[in-house]
């Protein structure tokens, strides 16, 4: 059996000074992903501590999907594995610190201590990366899925045992490989190789989460894994509008949830500011009148899109989309849209936008016919127009146009 590294546990408190701990990334970073840091900063020295003990062999669970992380280094990323590990999989790493060809001849032997009818993954960073994927050009029968965060170069994708894997390539947008195979290999724009690595100076939270799910959709095909989200968020809207279950509706979340409700800036990031937003200013606070309709969901693997009509009265203040204004009794109907991430099956990530020129609109706060004077537009050389008669809002009837067929 080849040897591995375990990956530490992360909520097991470190006895390291404070010394041993590597340098964080920026805090702009850190502010994007609290839990994240914070679970980093208390994990990485333990991570070091366990590379100088005698090396682990990795035993193939019978239950979970196992997953070998290859990297350039036995000191990788633990937030990583906890990622993994919140999704259900099975992972132990496996660094390449040797020769490419002693890397090669254990990628070839993982299968080796494997029972029957076990089948594994593979998730590869960098120079590892490239050398697993020039490996699976060898027949390798029990692995079922490959991905590779920018790899240093690109295999001959011809070959059939590539071909017949759930394969997923992330390149950095710094990379000058071109992408090849259509659906199978991204790249990412504005971004550095590590973009994907919690302690890496190129991380990039938003670029991380975009391949995250391509990721995490990737190795559920391989393991034939399918991954029912609608039951989970379904529960979460019953809690959270019509039985106004504060325990309910914050159990649905992972720790380190991210929640913003775009327009007016408000949600909350982790437990705590979480629990005072829907404690104080979303359950007790909707009005009696509101009312949510369904419109259109899409589904992917580790997200849930829906498309919603919502209408309500407005008697009270509604701090979560109307902050600050008294009731009005207008009638309010807007079109909302939810972009919900989850971890394992809770929540992780939720943004909701709607257009909130019209909800100011319709409760008397905006006029599409006032400009202000102070508004002076250039002059259009091509019909001599030099004013404008309307502000380009709508009223209710841009929601409306939604429940047409």
């Amino acid at each position: 059996m080849l040897p591995f590294l375990q990956p530490p546990n992360p909520r097991e408190q470190s006895h390291v000074t404070a010394s041993c701990l590597p340098n964080m990334k920026s805090l702009a970073a850190k502010a994007l992903h609290p839990r994240r840091h914070s679970l980093h900063e208390n994990t990485q020295a333990q991570y070091k501590l366990a590379n100088i003990r005698s090396e682990l062999h990795f035993s193939w669970d019978k239950t979970n999907p196992n997953i070998v992380i290859a990297a350039d280094s036995a000191d990788f990323d633990p937030l990583i594995f906890e990622e993994f590990k919140e999704e259900g999989f099975d992972i132990a790493l496996l660094p390449h610190t040797d020769s490419p060809k002693r890397f090669d001849s254990q990628l070839q032997g993982l299968q080796d201590s494997m029972e029957f009818g076990n089948k594994y993954a593979i998730v590869a960073y960098g120079e590892a990366a490239a050398l697993v994927l020039e490996a699976c050009v060898k027949p390798m029968p029990r692995l079922c899925a490959v991905v590779a965060y920018y790899p240093t170069r690109l295999p001959n994708f011809e070959a059939r045992s590539i071909s017949s894997l759930s394969l997923k390539i992330h390149l950095a947008g710094s990379q000058s490989l071109i992408p090849i195979g259509k659906g199978r290999c991204y790249a990412y724009a504005h971004s550095e190789v590590g973009f994907a690595q919690h302690d890496s100076p190129q991380y990039d939270p938003v670029t991380a989460r975009l391949a995250w799910t391509r990721t995490v959709a990737c190795l559920r095909e391989g393991f034939e894994m399918k991954a029912d989200l609608e039951p989970v968020w379904e529960r979460h809207l019953l809690m959270k509008y019509a039985s106004k279950d504060l325990e309910g509706t914050l159990d649905s979340y992972a720790d380190g949830a991210r929640i913003n409700y775009v327009p007016t800036n408000t949600g909350g990031i982790g437990h705590d500011e979480l629990r005072h937003f829907y404690e104080k200013e979303f359950i007790p606070r909707n009005p009696p009148s509101l009312q949510i309709r369904l419109i259109s969901r899409t589904k992917g693997g580790d997200h849930v899109v829906d498309e919603m009509y919502l209408s309500f009265q407005h008697t009270q203040e509604v701090p979560w989309i109307l902050p600050g204004i008294p009731p009005t009794n207008q009638t309010v109907e807007i079109a909302i849209v939810s972009v919900v991430s989850f971890r394992g099956e809770k929540i992780c990530h939720e943004n909701i936008y709607w257009d909130q020129a019209s909800v100011l609109v319709q409760v008397g706060l905006l006029d599409e016919a006032h400009i202000p004077p102070t508004f002076n537009p250039v002059t259009n050389g091509i019909n001599g127009l030099h004013g404008v008669r309307n502000l380009p809002v709508s009223d209710v009837n841009s929601a409306r146009r939604i429940l047409q067929e």
